[in-house]
């Protein structure tokens, strides 16, 4: 039983490398279940044993990242993060800076959809989950202004992968993590105290 469970996770495991390649070569839509089962050294009847088509590979790929994203929030203690949010921003930059180029070429894949839409789910419901009964507001309100930073997080990392990723990760994620929960004029403040210090 064992032996058959490593085969899998070796199929598997050379099926989703081999799309990765695939993707930095040319778009998902013309990756074919032919070419991607030879470049997995596999062939199609064993490639439909484990996949419908192509996409459910990308989406195997992505669901182990937010899967890796989850365990990493586990780490961060509620208590650490209503003192400096900016360490959830920071975990995700982390987790990105790993491998930024699979990042890449994952959210060009499907157009940074899907992936960025689970980790904003996972994110936000990590968010509620933490905030519940630690601060006296109402959970509907919570959800509102959870739902609005996050969409404003998704806005600067997709600018940030489009514009060539010019900025380091890190300090991109504390502005975002600055202006999420302090606003523009938090941000100003910033950004003016650090000209101030140099």
């Amino acid at each position: 039983m064992k032996t058959t469970d490593r085969r899998i996770l070796r199929t598997r495991s050379a099926v989703q490398s081999a799309l990765l390649r695939l993707l930095a070569e040319k778009p998902l839509s013309e990756i074919t279940v032919t070419e991607l089962a030879q470049r997995a050294d596999i062939n199609r009847k064993t490639f439909y044993n484990y996949y419908s088509d192509v996409s459910m590979v990308l989406e195997e790929i992505e669901n182990q990242i937010v899967e890796d994203f989850r365990a990493a929030l586990k780490d961060i203690q509620i208590a650490r993060l209503l003192s400096d949010p900016s360490e959830v921003f920071l975990t995700l930059a982390d987790l990105i800076s790993a491998d930024a180029d699979l990042y890449d070429r994952i959210l060009a894949a499907d157009n940074m959809n899907s992936l960025l839409s689970k980790i904003v789910s996972a994110l936000k419901a990590y968010l509620l989950d933490a905030l519940r009964g630690q601060i006296d507001v109402d959970v509907n309100q919570i959800d509102f202004a959870i739902e609005y930073a996050l969409s404003g997080m998704v806005s600067v990392y997709r600018q940030w992968f489009t514009t060539g990723r010019q900025e380091d990760l890190a300090t991109l994620s504390r502005r975002i993590s600055t202006l999420t929960f302090r606003g523009v004029a938090g941000l100003a403040e910033e950004m003016d105290f650090l000209k101030k210090s140099r």
